[in-house]
C-alpha cells in the first residue's frame, strides 16, 4: 500500500510539472477526442472529463503499476488481478510515465481485452528508467472520453477567458462529400441555447486548424458530422481519425 502511494504522489507530482512546463499560469488545456472514427451524419460533440466528470480538472489518477506487455503499444498490470483499467474504455486518454516521476507519454486506448489488458495507439516505454540498473513500474492518469448529440453534450466552460483556441486534426479522411464541423457557444443561464461562432465549415481532405474564438461566453463546444453519408463504423485505411484539442488563456 505504501509503494502505490509513493508512486501515485511521483505520478500526480510529474503531471504537474508538465502541465506547468507546457503552459503560462493563465492557460489551461485539455483534449476533445484523438484519433475519433466519425460515423454520425447529425452533429455529435465529445471531450475528456476528469475524476469529478468536469473537464477543465487533472486527469483521473490510478495508483496501480502498469508496464509494457507483449509489443510496445500492448500494456498490462505488473499484477494480475490488480484490474489497473477498470474503468478505462476504448478512445479515452492516457498519461503514462516512462517511470515513476519520468516523462509523461500522451496516448490513447485502442483495444481493452479486460481490467488488465489494454492496447494503446502507438507505442511507448513504461518501467525503464535510464538512469538506472532496475525496472521501476509506474502509475498512470487517464481521462474519459464522452460524447452524445444532444443539446447538453460536449460543452466545456470558457468564463472570463480572453482567448479560446479549439485546435481541430483531421489526420485520415473516408468520404468524398467531406466531414463539417462548428463551434457553438453560450452564456450561463437557465434557458441559453447555443450560438454558432464559427462554421458549420466542410473539410474534404486532410487538414488541420486553429479555431479562435475571442467573445466573451460561458460555455462552448465543437460539433462534427459527415457531411451526407457514411458506411458505419470503419476500420485501419478507411476510419476516420480526428483529433481535437482546447486551450484556454485568461
Amino acid at each position: 500500500m505504501r509503494k502505490s502511494l509513493t508512486l501515485l504522489v511521483a505520478l500526480l507530482v510529474a503531471l504537474a510539472s508538465a502541465a506547468q512546463a507546457a503552459l503560462p499560469e493563465d492557460a489551461v488545456r485539455f483534449p476533445l477526442m484523438s484519433d475519433y472514427e466519425l460515423d454520425a451524419t447529425s452533429f455529435i460533440y465529445c471531450r475528456t472529463l476528469g475524476p469529478t466528470g468536469l473537464v477543465d480538472e487533472d486527469p483521473i489518477a490510478v495508483g496501480i503499476p502498469i508496464k509494457t506487455g507483449g509489443s510496445g503499444t500492448d500494456v498490462v498490470a505488473v499484477t494480475a488481478g490488480s484490474n489497473p483499467f477498470a474503468n478505462v474504455a476504448i478512445g479515452d486518454e492516457l498519461l503514462l510515465p516512462a517511470y515513476p516521476g519520468g516523462a509523461i507519454q500522451r496516448r490513447y486506448v485502442v483495444t481493452r481485452a479486460d481490467a488488465d489488458n489494454i492496447t494503446i495507439n502507438a507505442t511507448a516505454a513504461i518501467g525503464v528508467n535510464p538512469a538506472s540498473s532496475y525496472t521501476q513500474y509506474p502509475t498512470f492518469a487517464f481521462r474519459k472520453r464522452v460524447c452524445g448529440s444532444t443539446a447538453t453534450d460536449g460543452w466545456f466552460p470558457v468564463h472570463g477567458a480572453d482567448m479560446i483556441n479549439v485546435q481541430l486534426q483531421i489526420d485520415q479522411i473516408n468520404t468524398t462529400t467531406g466531414i463539417d464541423y462548428q463551434i457553438e457557444c453560450k452564456i450561463d443561464g437557465t434557458v441559453a441555447v447555443g450560438v454558432i461562432v464559427i462554421g458549420p465549415t466542410t473539410q474534404t481532405a486532410v487538414w488541420r486548424s486553429g479555431n479562435i474564438v475571442t467573445e466573451p461566453w460561458d460555455f462552448c463546444r465543437l460539433g462534427l458530422k459527415m457531411t451526407s453519408t457514411d458506411d458505419g463504423p470503419d476500420a485501419g485505411a478507411t476510419a476516420e481519425k480526428i483529433s481535437a484539442y482546447v486551450e484556454i488563456r485568461r
